[in-house]
């Protein structure tokens, strides 16, 4: 059975808009104000990003005004890839609160189950639709309207609730899991630090050498040109930045180029054992080793390829620059929370880093290997294919 296909804007009965606000309208207790950072591959609002204004802002901008009763969006997004954009979220802020600029707010109409349509916009063709849309490289942005035209299943209500229902159960599997690779991650942080000392500091007093010098290679690569238009199926993989998260590769939305795009992009094929680091965009600064089973692939212009030389071991090196103060580092240097986010290859190849004794690196590389397996599940699950099976038939009404 497959459910007809309605436009969401077909569903809403209200809708508001957010507000502008300079950097001294924000104040450390208040009104809640909603930013386009809340906003994740979650169905539930980031709460722990939120920011305050003053009573009198808020008053003043009755038309970005909303409640718990809303479904939020965001219509501009930082990441040039647009991996948030359009996506729906239920949000359970007590009272009334405001929208930032860029963010925006459907009512929708009591034949429909909120929880549902929050999935639905995550689905494989709702993502596709606003990937095609979608307009800007830098910052890029939609309009409501445009939202409001991409089509969802319908089934009535009661299935609506029942699907809403079954996934909500599988998301929180998936988060037990994620809270589980949380504890691991801040368990190696922390064994970095007592191992290697403060990066920035140089607490231990290890060799310093800049980072060119311990590195075979450091570059980005580019887009083919159109694209995601140029995107193929199948063939070799183009890394993005919404690809890589600290100490994670999401293969999830990878995109494929052919050979002859590839070809032109031969000066940034990467291998097995290189690091990844984000250059631009609100991901700045997240870092990732490729797995070796996404090979062959590119990167496009937005992630660096830092190969690490013999003095480097590839796991050291990701969790040097990956730990907090080394962290704080490369975001102060890229101008994080500024309107253009970028670091420099020239920045990057002068970066100084400690070098302790190459046996210290492979001793940090074995208790990962070791805590690491513990966590680990099937390959399968870990890239969510048992959610996404689920939602592929539950939207198809095949389960």
């Amino acid at each position: 059975m497959s459910w007809p296909l309605v436009k969401l804007g077909s569903l809403v009965i209200e809708e508001r808009s957010g507000a502008s606000l300079t950097r001294d309208e924000f104040t450390d207790t208040g009104v809640a104000v909603v930013p386009k950072k809340a906003i994740s591959e979650s169905v539930d609002l980031l709460d722990n990003t939120l920011v305050y204004t003053s009573l009198e802002k808020f008053v003043a901008s009755k038309s970005a005004h909303v409640s718990n009763r809303y479904l939020i969006t965001t219509l501009r997004n930082l990441n040039p890839d647009g991996s948030t954009l359009g996506l729906i979220c239920r949000n359970n802020i007590a009272g009334e609160f405001m929208l930032a600029q860029g963010m925006h707010a459907f009512l929708f109409d009591e034949c429909v189950d909120k929880d549902y349509l929050c999935y639905a916009s995550r689905r494989p063709e709702f993502r596709a639709a606003v990937q095609r849309v979608k307009v800007g490289s830098t910052q890029v942005h939609m309009r409501a309207r445009e939202l409001k035209e991409i089509e969802i299943p319908f089934p009535p209500l009661p299935e609506q609730k029942r699907i809403a229902a079954i996934l909500d159960k599988a998301d929180a599997i998936c988060r037990k899991r994620q809270k589980a690779i949380q504890l691991t991650d801040d368990f190696l942080r922390a064994v970095f630090l007592d191992m290697f000392g403060d990066p920035v500091t140089n607490s231990k007093g290890w060799p310093l050498k800049f980072l060119k010098d311990v590195s075979g290679k450091i570059g980005s690569g580019s887009t083919p040109r159109g694209g995601s238009e140029a995107y193929f199926d199948q063939g070799i993989s183009l890394i993005r930045s919404l690809n890589i998260h600290d100490d994670a590769f999401r293969v999830k939305d990878l995109a494929f180029i052919n050979d002859e795009q590839a070809a032109k992009l031969s000066n940034v094929e990467v291998q097995k054992g290189d690091v990844l680091l984000n250059i631009t965009g609100a991901s700045v600064c997240r870092c990732a080793v490729v797995p070796e089973v996404i090979l062959p692939a590119r990167v496009n212009q937005h992630v660096c390829i830092i190969r690490p030389a013999d003095d480097i071991g590839t796991d050291y090196l990701l969790h040097l620059l990956i730990s907090a103060p080394f962290k704080q580092k490369l975001l102060r240097m890229s101008g994080a929370g500024a309107t253009r986010e970028a670091l420099t290859k020239q920045q990057i190849e002068l970066l100084e880093i400690p070098v302790p004794p190459k046996a210290l690196q492979l001793d940090f590389e074995n208790i990962k290997a070791k805590v690491t397996s513990v966590v680990k599940i099937s390959d399968e699950f870990k890239e969510g294919s048992v959610f996404d099976s689920l939602s592929n038939k539950a939207f198809s009404g095949q389960l």
